[in-house]
């Protein structure tokens, strides 16, 4: 799923949009989700609180 988020990318905003997003899902697919290592991602906690979903990050080196 992709999400454009209309303003700037910290970390303070970045976590709710797709929070939101995500509540407006049915349940089966709200399994877990997978970020960048970007700072703005730094309030996973936030979104998984929210959502349920925990937050994996992918590794530093894959495309």
């Amino acid at each position: 799923m992709l999400l454009c988020i209309p303003y700037d990318r910290n970390a303070e905003r970045v976590a709710y949009p797709p929070a939101r997003k995500i509540e407006s899902l049915p349940d089966f697919t709200k399994k877990s989700a997978t970020w960048d290592q970007g700072k703005e991602m730094a309030r996973q906690a936030e979104f998984t609180a929210r959502t349920g979903m925990p937050v994996y990050f992918r590794g530093p080196h894959p495309p």
